[in-house]
């Protein structure tokens, strides 16, 4: 019974993902709307076009001025916008939270900027072609690892944004304690990412042979990172503790680049010697990373990725609380993006079918 309220308990966070208003209520109760969002610095409600020389992330407020905080690591609003009355609309409202805003009409300037600081994305899809822009920051390397906030008609665009890879969505119009509550959290996860860069950097040669052999695979990687990261933060984990998530989420099947395609890829069912071979990626995995001390907050994601609450994964068949809630989401996350992507030996499930798999399983 106590495995069977554990699996509940992270299915329940998973569904949090898709709540639109939950966190507002929460992150802003009691705080007045004038207050800076917490990370985001000193505000002047400035903005500014994006010219390609920004490079500054100061306030024009004196140091002295004690209503504000000093700012986070200098990280910056973008608002990523080709139409400029949309975007005048949109810079309207978020000038309310007081944070200076730099406009951006194409993903080569949120890169530009990017190179200057950390900066996190507020990207509308109001006008159409908002899933595209997304998917364009997503697959340029330079705005890949970005956190970004999207703005997205209500309904199936806020679907539609999050498939695309948003970090959040926030439904267009939102009162301006939900928008404060969304840019608060993805404001320290920029400055977050950002100190963490140098740990990914550590990694690179291997996470480039992992893209190099199976970009797909690189792809359902970082897919699991950002679903997983977005669960966590919903569930109340630091920043830090969900920027490790998504790290995690993204090393999590380092191990498979030691098993050879005719298992890893084979159509027909696998032989007991086969399916042997593909459980022991946890533990290759582990193996590859175990010895580099920036890699050591990852390798629970590595080892214990197939564990499962019932006891009945792999490599160690732990149960229940045994498995840490960081890993129970990248596990998850994993399931439930391997069920909706294309995969050589199962027809693809849709959302409804997956979720229902995994509510089933959690039973």
């Amino acid at each position: 019974e106590g495995d069977d309220q554990a699996g509940d308990d992270v299915l329940a966070r998973a569904r949090l993902a898709a709540d639109e208003h939950g966190d507002a209520e929460r992150s802003d109760a009691g705080r007045p709307l004038d207050e800076p969002t917490p990370g985001c610095g000193p505000a002047d409600g400035e903005r500014r076009r994006f010219t390609g020389d920004d490079h500054s992330g100061e306030s024009s407020l004196s140091a002295g001025d004690s209503r504000y905080r000093p700012p986070v690591s200098n990280v910056r609003l973008l608002l990523l916008e080709p139409d400029s009355a949309r975007s005048e609309l949109l810079v309207r409202s978020f000038e309310e939270l007081r944070t200076p805003i730099t406009v951006a009409a194409t993903v080569e300037e949120v890169a530009l900027a990017a190179a200057s600081g950390p900066v996190v994305v507020a990207a509308s899809g109001l006008g159409g072609g908002g899933a595209a822009r997304l998917r364009a920051l997503r697959e340029d390397p330079r705005t890949a690892a970005l956190a970004v906030l999207a703005v997205a008609p209500r309904g199936a665009g806020s679907v539609a944004a999050l498939k695309a890879g948003a970090d959040d969505v926030v439904p267009w119009p939102s009162p301006v304690p939900l928008l404060r509550a969304r840019l608060r959290g993805l404001f320290a996860d920029a400055r977050a990412r950002a100190e963490s860069h140098r740990t990914v950097a550590a990694f690179a040669g291997l996470l480039e042979a992992f893209e190099a052999r199976e970009p797909h695979r690189i792809e359902h990687s970082a897919r699991v990172g950002r679903l997983a990261a977005g669960m966590g933060r919903r569930a109340g984990l630091s920043e830090a503790e969900v920027e490790r998530v998504r790290i995690g989420g993204v090393l999590h099947d380092i191990g498979t680049v030691a098993i050879p395609d005719g298992i890893l890829y084979k159509r027909e069912p696998l032989t007991d010697g086969e399916l042997a071979v593909v459980k022991s990626h946890p533990v290759i995995g582990f193996s590859l990373i175990r010895d580099v001390p920036a890699m050591e907050p990852y390798g629970p994601f590595v080892l214990r990725h197939h564990e499962r609450i019932d006891g009945s994964g792999y490599p160690d068949g732990l149960r229940g609380a045994e498995i840490p809630l960081p890993v129970q989401l990248v596990a998850l996350a994993d399931a439930f993006d391997a069920m909706t992507s294309s995969r050589p030996y199962r027809a693809v499930r849709d959302d409804g079918q997956t979720l229902s798999v995994l509510e089933e399983e959690a039973r």
